[in-house]
């Protein structure tokens, strides 16, 4: 399983859609489903350590 398939799979498992968690986060849905599609490792660092703070993830469970 890919780093953005266990974020994904996290982000449903706790939100109605990956748009809700977007609006929580407050970062724009194109850029959350960018990088589900394309794979974490483009995202900026304060982007995705944000996002695994939200899911409640550690950073080394995503391997990011």
């Amino acid at each position: 399983m890919t780093k953005a398939q266990i974020l994904k799979k996290e982000i449903l498992s706790q939100y109605r859609s990956v748009r809700q968690f977007a609006i929580d986060m407050q970062i724009p849905y194109s850029t959350l489903v960018t990088a589900l599609e394309r794979g974490i490792d483009g995202m900026a660092y304060g982007t995705v350590i944000k996002t695994v703070s939200y899911t409640h993830l550690r950073a080394h469970e995503t391997g990011a």
